[in-house]
């Protein structure tokens, strides 16, 4: 609701709008302490006005006190400008803390699909290091992320260089490969996590995502093979799985 209009506040102080709306700016004061705000200085000037006769020139006593209720004003103004800032921060600290965790993964996951398409599939993006030598492409990442970064060989695939990403504010490691007429991506992420199996995803943003931890590290097969197939490829890259 938008904040009542000043002539009908000061009209509202001199108890001169009609009954309707006056029952309209009572109920809008309810929930506007600007506007309560604004109404308490209509009516303190009111209020001075009246009880002092006005001479030709303002008496050094009306003029300090409208410049203490000047300052007052400001000083309550002030408030409720902090106080409305507050209030706007805690709703979106609310909001983004009451995003379900799969919601911000999600997010993070089309950036990553968006990444294989320009930088594996496309090749519209460049790499930052081209070439097969997965050691090669290792020593380039030295320095640049927070682990040491170990590039899987895939069985019948051919490795053609590399990228870091930024996904989600994270950095990611990207290596790309061609198996045979087809392009794969891997991507790597530190995550601390104990060591899982492989799960795959179909249909997402239109590819499927195949996941597995090793040692707190994961990693992230992107192709557009189905589950199975996608699964098998990444099991063929870790080797095989030891929990049961």
């Amino acid at each position: 609701m938008s904040c009542t209009p000043f002539d009908a506040l000061s009209a509202y102080a001199d108890n001169s709008l009609p009954e309707l709306d006056s029952a309209n700016v009572v109920g809008h004061l309810r929930s506007c302490p600007s506007c309560r705000a604004r109404l308490d200085e209509l009516r303190w000037v009111k209020d001075a006005v009246r009880s002092t006769a006005l001479p030709a020139e303002a008496s050094d006593e009306f003029r300090t006190r409208l410049a203490a209720g000047a300052a007052r004003s400001r000083r309550r103004r002030r408030r409720l400008r902090l106080g409305t800032l507050a209030a706007g921060l805690a709703v979106v600290l609310a909001a983004l803390l009451a995003v379900p965790p799969f919601v911000r993964e999600r997010r993070a996951m089309a950036e990553l699909i968006g990444d294989h398409v320009g930088i594996t599939v496309t090749r519209e993006e460049a790499f930052d290091i081209a070439g097969g030598d997965p050691r090669a492409l290792e020593r380039w990442f030295a320095g640049r992320i927070d682990f040491s970064l170990h590039i899987p060989s895939l069985p019948a695939a051919k490795l053609v260089g590399a990228r870091l990403c930024d996904i989600g504010g994270r950095h990611i490691p990207l290596a790309s490969y061609e198996l045979g007429a087809r392009r794969v991506s891997m991507f790597v992420e530190l995550t601390g996590r104990t060591s899982r199996r492989i799960t795959c995803e179909e249909q997402v943003h239109g590819f499927t995502v195949c996941r597995r931890t090793v040692a707190g590290i994961e990693y992230l097969l992107v192709s557009d093979y189905p589950a199975t197939e996608a699964g098998g490829i990444l099991t063929a890259a870790l080797g095989p799985e030891t929990r049961p």
